[in-house]
């Protein structure tokens, strides 16, 4: 069964006016309808406009029947709710009233009753003869000329001829028409329209069995020129998918709006949301190292608040996150506190990156590093975290009534002194290697009066010595990792876009090149790199398919 405008059913069609035709349909939620289908020409769309406005005002009240009313380049039509059998035509006070404040005439009007309810079921517009549902008859309909009294019955008998030829040429045409839909019921073909201007593109799909809809973007072609076809040229289609013509227009003449605030926002998910809303698309899009996660836009070409017309495209600077760097710690064992700083901090590390441990040991200079937790002279990133341990100042314990103080002493000298002061004595053995040998930690404190004691031993491992091992440390030598996606079919022309991200968090651009449905995007990229390699396509700057990881 052949579609209207690709969603309502034809049941039957018939001429209603000059450029006008009547169909009876059924909407896809199963409604029976009226439409009126125009075919305007280019001075007339502003008239049909200015009706598709009052029809909308007319559908804010519950006392019109509209379904619905459209107006767009190749399809200007008016759906009404079919009234039941039986309906009438009827006054409504308040309806007229309404018209009236329109500027409309109610014998333009057709009001009528239909289960129990009086509403507006149509409305002439231009040189409509009569409203859908109004018989040919009607009030609108041009009264035939009175005929002379000579000649009657030769009257009569050419107006019933001409009446039945002109019956069986309307019957003919209806036939044709339903052939020709019958024959296109297989498959069409979208053809070649760019370049064409848009209402002419429109009707010609329109004439063939598919329906339109349009889109203007800015551009520098010709104003009202289509410039895309969406399914592409060639694609074979069912007669009522709609295709989408996209025609130029001067940015000018496309409705104005305001750049929005994209800076802050993660692309693409949040600035295509925003920039949808008001009518924006995405430009191109840059990516460079930042201090800000990755895919947080960082920049804008156009700031925001900036007029722009409907359809233009800004373009943005996208973070890639913050880039590796990384640095070494020189050995700070024996430096001050306030040198161990200085030095940290001239490595790159922040200040707030640096931790300081205390410590009392008798065997330190007071205030000097003891203990660092990265290995000197090695690599390590700037955001990492330093921490020193710094001996503490000893403080003298008078001890003249309680146990005195083991603290650094060997485990031979404190087992003596404790047997010289009368105490038990029993040690724990622990391996601390940022702390030196011997007593560590006593319970009871210096000066606490007790008969036995615990001693804490930092014991260090020994070393165990292991043959002399020689390492040869290699240059990376250059390898080449492929890379391959198929492009879904269908898709139209676009531009590709290939990044490589290495295992230390470096990522290059390896390819750019146009590429269509049906393709395949493959290559080779030579990198000296180690470990695995993470491809991402990019289709006009917009992620596509999945990430590959190659090893």
């Amino acid at each position: 069964m052949s579609l209207l405008d690709g969603k309502y059913e034809i049941m039957a069609q018939r001429p209603l006016g000059e450029r006008q035709t009547l169909f009876e349909a059924t909407a896809p939620d199963g409604t029976l309808l009226n439409i009126v289908w125009y075919d305007l020409l280019s001075p007339q769309e502003g008239a049909f406009e200015q009706y598709r406005r009052t029809l909308k005002r007319l559908m804010k009240s519950s006392w019109t029947a509209l379904y619905d009313v459209v107006s767009r380049p190749g399809a200007h039509y008016v759906a009404w709710q079919r009234p039941a059998e039986g309906s009438s035509t009827a006054k409504h006070q308040d309806l007229a009233e309404l018209l009236a404040e329109l500027g409309i005439r109610v014998q333009d009007a057709d009001i009528r009753r239909s289960e129990r309810q009086v509403k507006l079921f149509g409305l002439v517009f231009g040189d409509q003869a009569v409203a859908p549902n109004q018989p040919t008859s009607g009030s609108r309909v041009r009264p035939t000329p009175k005929r002379k009294a000579a000649w009657p019955d030769l009257y009569d008998a050419l107006f019933s001829w001409g009446l039945s030829v002109l019956m069986v040429l309307v019957a003919i045409g209806l036939t044709a028409g339903a052939l020709r839909r019958t024959a296109s019921d297989r498959l069409l073909i979208v053809p070649d329209l760019l370049g064409v201007p848009v209402n002419d593109a429109a009707r010609a799909l329109y004439d063939l069995g598919f329906g339109v809809d349009a889109a203007a973007v800015p551009g520098d072609a010709t104003t009202g020129g289509v410039v895309r076809i969406d399914p592409p040229i060639g694609s074979q289609l069912r007669p009522g998918r709609t295709v989408l013509l996209t025609y130029a227009l001067a940015s000018g003449q496309l409705a104005p709006t305001e750049a929005p605030q994209l800076v802050g926002q993660r692309y693409p998910d949040e600035v295509s949301v925003t920039l949808r809303s008001t009518g924006l698309e995405v430009g191109r899009v840059g990516r460079i190292a930042a201090e800000v996660p990755a895919g947080i836009v960082i920049s804008q070409a156009i700031a925001a608040g900036s007029a722009l017309s409907e359809g233009e495209a800004i373009d943005i600077l996208v973070s890639a996150g913050p880039q590796s760097s990384l640095t070494f710690i020189p050995d700070l064992l024996g430096f001050t506190e306030a040198d161990a700083r200085y030095l940290a901090e001239v490595a790159g590390l922040r200040s707030d990156r640096i931790v300081i441990d205390r410590v009392r040991l008798p065997s330190a200079l007071p205030g000097t590093v003891v203990s660092q937790s990265l290995a000197p002279l090695r690599p390590v990133a700037q955001d990492a975290v330093l921490r020193l341990v710094v001996s503490d100042t000893l403080v003298a314990v008078s001890t003249p009534d309680g146990v005195p103080s083991f603290i650094g002493l060997p485990r031979a000298e404190a087992f003596l002194r404790a047997q010289a002061a009368d105490l038990a004595v029993s040690f724990d053995e622990q391996s601390v290697p940022n702390l030196p040998e011997g007593v560590i930690l006593q319970e009871p404190a210096p000066g606490v009066a007790a008969t036995a004691i615990t001693l804490t031993m930092n014991t260090h491992p020994v070393a165990i010595p292991t043959p002399a091992i020689g390492v040869e440390i290699r240059a990376a030598e250059p390898r080449q990792v492929a890379f391959q996606w198929p492009i879904e079919s269908g898709i139209p022309e676009v531009t590709a876009t290939v990044f490589a991200t290495t295992l230390e968090g470096e990522t290059s651009l390896v390819q750019i090149r146009r590429i269509q449905g049906g393709e395949t995007l493959e290559g080779v990229w030579t990198t000296t790199s180690l470990g695995p390699i993470i491809f991402e396509l990019m289709l006009n700057d917009q992620p596509y398919g999945v990430t590959l990881r190659v090893p």
